[in-house]
């Protein structure tokens, strides 16, 4: 029983020093653990190692627990007074309750090292997940930010050197634009995410005109009339479809 109990150990520490965990750069390629099934999965020695990606976990414990078995169906050999029955002959009794503690014990090892590891494996993978969710937040946060300055760099620079921009913006994310353009003519422009303006170094024509309409369900919409460099005209709309419009003449 001592060599069994030592046995026991080092199948124990061999376990626990070949674990494959879950990090940054194997998560895209690992299943997400599933420790529920883990009860089921670990009654067989070796499965539920497998199927976390253990392997070297799963071999030693499906080679502690087969390698017994088939040793126990050697020492199996048939009753001379009865043909359907077999038996374990008194010399091998020995080696048969060996073997077959030596099975029992890679079962539980097996069954406990199983439902354990699936759970921490779950722990690691949200805190990972989390922490890559985190990260694309943060990146996706980031290219917001550059566009958004991008974006206000350009219209600075049309406010300061067009003679008329004008400019649509709000919480809405698509519109319809209806404007009068620097000949006088009438333009429209169809699902224009916003931010956006358009601007004119001259504008020969006297008559200023923007109108957005929002395409959605919800949201503000708000149109800024910008002339020789100063807001001139402005309106704000909220709600669904609602419209925001701002016109008027050429300042003198």
């Amino acid at each position: 029983m001592k060599k069994l109990f030592i046995f026991s150990i080092i199948i124990a520490m061999l376990s626990a020093c070949v674990t494959n965990p879950i990090t940054e750069d194997n998560i895209t390629v690992r299943s997400k653990p599933e420790p529920g099934w883990s009860f089921a999965s670990s009654l067989i020695p070796g499965l539920t190692q497998f199927i976390n990606g253990e392997y070297i976990e799963a071999l030693i414990y499906a080679g502690t627990y087969l390698g017994p078995a088939l040793y126990i169906g050697t020492l199996l050999k048939e009753d001379p007074n009865n043909p359907d029955e077999s038996y374990i002959p008194p010399e091998d009794q020995q080696a048969y309750t060996i073997a077959l503690s030596v099975a029992m014990i890679s079962v539980f090892w097996s069954y406990l090292d199983g439902v354990y590891s699936s759970y921490e494996y779950a722990h690691q993978w949200q805190i990972i997940d989390a922490k890559i969710k985190a990260q694309q937040r943060k990146q996706e946060l980031e290219t917001i930010e550059k566009a958004q300055k991008a974006f206000e760099t350009k219209l600075n620079k049309a406010i300061n050197t067009s003679e008329v921009v004008y400019l649509i913006k709000g919480t809405a994310r698509t519109v319809d634009v209806t404007l009068s353009n620097a000949t006088g003519g009438t333009e429209q422009h169809f699902d224009i995410w916003l931010p956006f303006f358009l601007g004119y170094e001259r504008f020969p024509g006297e008559f200023l005109y923007i109108s957005a309409q929002n395409k959605g369900a919800q949201g503000t919409v708000t149109v800024e009339i910008f002339y020789k460099g100063h807001l001139y005209k402005q309106s704000t709309s909220s709600g669904s479809y609602a419209i925001a419009t701002a016109s008027g003449s050429k300042p003198e």
